[in-house]
Protein backbone atom coordinates (compact mmCIF):
# COMPACT_ATOMS: atom_id res chain seq x y z
CA UNK A 1 0.00 0.00 0.00
CA UNK A 2 1.48 3.40 -0.96
CA UNK A 3 1.80 6.24 1.69
CA UNK A 4 -0.74 8.43 -0.06
CA UNK A 5 -3.82 5.40 -0.68
CA UNK A 6 -3.22 4.72 3.26
CA UNK A 7 -3.45 9.02 3.77
CA UNK A 8 -6.90 8.38 2.11
CA UNK A 9 -8.45 5.67 3.35
CA UNK A 10 -10.83 6.25 6.21
CA UNK A 11 -9.20 4.56 9.13
CA UNK A 12 -5.51 5.76 8.40
CA UNK A 13 -6.66 9.93 6.97
CA UNK A 14 -6.06 11.39 10.69
CA UNK A 15 -3.10 9.47 11.21
CA UNK A 16 0.64 9.54 10.96
CA UNK A 17 1.68 7.73 8.04
CA UNK A 18 5.61 6.87 7.39
CA UNK A 19 6.96 4.19 4.97
CA UNK A 20 9.76 2.30 6.39
CA UNK A 21 12.01 0.88 3.36
CA UNK A 22 13.38 -2.32 3.17
CA UNK A 23 17.39 -2.13 4.96
CA UNK A 24 19.81 -1.39 2.56
CA UNK A 25 23.30 -1.84 3.10
CA UNK A 26 25.19 1.36 1.72
CA UNK A 27 28.17 0.83 2.55
CA UNK A 28 28.00 -1.91 -1.09
CA UNK A 29 25.08 -0.23 -2.91
CA UNK A 30 26.94 3.34 -3.81
CA UNK A 31 28.33 5.04 -7.24
CA UNK A 32 31.22 3.57 -8.45
CA UNK A 33 33.39 5.02 -11.46
CA UNK A 34 31.25 3.89 -14.64
CA UNK A 35 33.73 3.49 -17.25
CA UNK A 36 35.65 0.69 -14.89
CA UNK A 37 32.60 -1.18 -14.42
CA UNK A 38 31.49 -0.66 -18.11
CA UNK A 39 34.99 -2.23 -19.07
CA UNK A 40 35.34 -5.04 -16.53
CA UNK A 41 32.08 -6.56 -17.90
CA UNK A 42 32.25 -6.10 -21.56
CA UNK A 43 30.10 -3.27 -21.77
CA UNK A 44 29.40 0.01 -24.94
CA UNK A 45 31.68 2.51 -23.61
CA UNK A 46 30.25 5.38 -25.48
CA UNK A 47 26.34 4.84 -25.30
CA UNK A 48 23.64 4.72 -22.60
CA UNK A 49 22.48 1.65 -21.28
CA UNK A 50 19.22 0.95 -19.83
CA UNK A 51 18.50 -1.97 -17.20
CA UNK A 52 16.02 -4.05 -17.15
CA UNK A 53 15.89 -7.14 -14.36
CA UNK A 54 13.94 -9.33 -12.88
CA UNK A 55 14.18 -13.26 -12.27
CA UNK A 56 12.43 -14.38 -15.40
CA UNK A 57 12.84 -11.52 -16.80
CA UNK A 58 11.53 -11.59 -20.16
CA UNK A 59 8.97 -14.29 -19.28
CA UNK A 60 7.28 -13.03 -16.09
CA UNK A 61 4.22 -11.16 -17.33
CA UNK A 62 4.29 -9.00 -13.96
CA UNK A 63 7.51 -7.38 -14.53
CA UNK A 64 6.01 -6.74 -17.80
CA UNK A 65 8.66 -6.93 -20.68
CA UNK A 66 6.12 -6.22 -23.32
CA UNK A 67 5.54 -3.10 -22.09
CA UNK A 68 9.45 -2.12 -22.21
CA UNK A 69 9.36 -3.25 -25.82
CA UNK A 70 6.44 -1.12 -26.50
CA UNK A 71 8.05 2.02 -25.07
CA UNK A 72 11.51 1.13 -26.31
CA UNK A 73 9.79 0.56 -30.01
CA UNK A 74 8.65 4.04 -29.53
CA UNK A 75 12.38 4.89 -29.65
CA UNK A 76 12.97 3.69 -33.35
CA UNK A 77 11.77 6.43 -34.94
CA UNK A 78 13.40 9.73 -32.57
CA UNK A 79 17.41 10.49 -32.64
CA UNK A 80 17.97 8.70 -29.44
CA UNK A 81 17.82 5.03 -30.25
CA UNK A 82 21.44 4.56 -32.07
CA UNK A 83 22.97 5.51 -28.78
CA UNK A 84 20.74 3.44 -26.53
CA UNK A 85 21.64 -0.07 -25.32
CA UNK A 86 20.05 -3.02 -23.27
CA UNK A 87 21.54 -4.48 -20.49
CA UNK A 88 18.89 -7.30 -19.02
CA UNK A 89 19.60 -8.92 -16.18
CA UNK A 90 17.52 -12.10 -14.76
CA UNK A 91 17.30 -13.74 -18.43
CA UNK A 92 19.77 -15.75 -20.70
CA UNK A 93 19.53 -14.80 -25.08
CA UNK A 94 16.20 -16.14 -25.86
CA UNK A 95 16.21 -18.62 -28.84
CA UNK A 96 14.04 -16.14 -30.68
CA UNK A 97 16.03 -13.34 -30.85
CA UNK A 98 14.26 -9.75 -29.66
CA UNK A 99 14.25 -6.77 -32.06
CA UNK A 100 13.78 -3.49 -29.89
CA UNK A 101 16.20 -1.40 -32.32
CA UNK A 102 19.46 -1.23 -29.82
CA UNK A 103 21.64 -3.97 -28.80
CA UNK A 104 21.02 -5.96 -26.54
CA UNK A 105 23.41 -8.03 -23.38
CA UNK A 106 21.55 -10.93 -21.81
CA UNK A 107 23.17 -10.99 -18.54
CA UNK A 108 21.48 -14.13 -17.11
CA UNK A 109 21.43 -14.16 -13.44
CA UNK A 110 23.75 -12.91 -10.85
CA UNK A 111 23.86 -14.23 -7.35
CA UNK A 112 27.00 -11.79 -6.25
CA UNK A 113 26.47 -8.54 -4.30
CA UNK A 114 30.04 -7.24 -5.62
CA UNK A 115 28.31 -8.25 -9.25
CA UNK A 116 25.25 -6.99 -8.87
CA UNK A 117 26.72 -3.43 -7.73
CA UNK A 118 28.93 -3.23 -10.89
CA UNK A 119 26.72 -4.27 -13.13
CA UNK A 120 24.21 -0.87 -11.68
CA UNK A 121 27.41 1.38 -11.60
CA UNK A 122 27.69 0.44 -15.13
CA UNK A 123 24.63 1.55 -16.58
CA UNK A 124 22.59 4.82 -16.74
CA UNK A 125 19.15 4.38 -16.01
CA UNK A 126 17.12 1.57 -14.67
CA UNK A 127 13.58 1.14 -15.87
CA UNK A 128 11.23 -1.21 -14.00
CA UNK A 129 7.76 -1.30 -16.32
CA UNK A 130 6.13 -3.44 -14.08
CA UNK A 131 2.03 -3.36 -13.32
CA UNK A 132 3.00 -4.38 -9.38
CA UNK A 133 5.45 -3.51 -7.03
CA UNK A 134 5.90 -3.41 -3.56
CA UNK A 135 8.79 -1.34 -2.52
CA UNK A 136 11.75 -3.07 -4.57
CA UNK A 137 14.75 -3.93 -3.72
CA UNK A 138 16.29 -3.27 -7.46
CA UNK A 139 14.66 0.21 -7.61
CA UNK A 140 16.47 0.98 -3.59
CA UNK A 141 19.95 -0.56 -4.76
CA UNK A 142 19.59 1.25 -7.69
CA UNK A 143 19.31 4.52 -6.50
CA UNK A 144 21.77 4.28 -3.90
CA UNK A 145 24.15 3.59 -6.98
CA UNK A 146 23.33 6.86 -7.98
CA UNK A 147 21.17 5.50 -10.91
CA UNK A 148 18.07 6.98 -11.73
CA UNK A 149 15.03 5.10 -11.80
CA UNK A 150 11.76 5.40 -14.55
CA UNK A 151 8.43 3.21 -13.40
CA UNK A 152 4.83 3.88 -13.66
CA UNK A 153 3.39 5.71 -11.20
CA UNK A 154 1.93 2.58 -9.34
CA UNK A 155 1.90 1.11 -5.75
CA UNK A 156 4.87 1.89 -4.29
CA UNK A 157 7.04 3.74 -6.70
CA UNK A 158 6.28 7.22 -5.70
CA UNK A 159 7.21 6.25 -2.26
CA UNK A 160 10.83 5.81 -3.43
CA UNK A 161 11.28 8.00 -6.64
CA UNK A 162 10.74 11.57 -6.60
CA UNK A 163 9.69 12.50 -10.01
CA UNK A 164 12.26 14.14 -12.17
CA UNK A 165 14.73 14.56 -9.44
CA UNK A 166 16.17 10.77 -9.18
CA UNK A 167 14.02 9.23 -11.21
CA UNK A 168 10.67 9.61 -13.72
CA UNK A 169 7.30 8.11 -12.84
CA UNK A 170 5.17 7.77 -16.38
CA UNK A 171 1.64 7.22 -15.61
CA UNK A 172 -0.01 4.48 -15.21
CA UNK A 173 1.12 1.92 -18.35
CA UNK A 174 1.25 4.67 -20.40
CA UNK A 175 4.64 3.77 -22.37
CA UNK A 176 5.40 6.85 -24.11
CA UNK A 177 4.89 9.18 -21.49
CA UNK A 178 8.49 10.00 -20.46
CA UNK A 179 8.63 10.59 -24.64
CA UNK A 180 6.40 13.79 -24.47
CA UNK A 181 8.65 15.76 -22.01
Amino acid sequence: MSKECARKSSIFRKKRVEVIPNGLDIENYKPFTKRIERKRLGLSQDNKLILFEAISATSDKRKRFNLLRESLNKLTDTRFCEKLELVVLGASEPAAKQDLGMKIYYMGHVHDKDALVSLYAAVDVFIAPSTQENLSNMVMESMACGIPVFAFDIGDMPDMIEHKKNGYLARQFETGDWLKE
